[in-house]
């Protein structure tokens, strides 16, 4: 794996390949992949209404 600039950490994806290979080994590849948005705020829903709010407020 190859890590990010300075700065960009948090902002890229990231893939690990773990190659289980051997006589033994399962005969599969482990993928694990992290979504660079993850933790975004995506939409923002009154709690007591389930309206769509375009801005937060008081």
């Amino acid at each position: 794996m190859h890590d990010a600039p300075a700065g960009a950490q948090g902002r890229r994806a990231r893939l690990a390949v773990v190659d289980l290979g051997g006589p033994a080994s399962p005969l599969f590849h482990l993928l694990q992949a992290r979504d660079p948005r993850a933790g975004e705020q995506v939409y923002l829903v009154d709690a007591v209404s389930g309206d769509d709010v375009v801005e937060e407020g008081p």
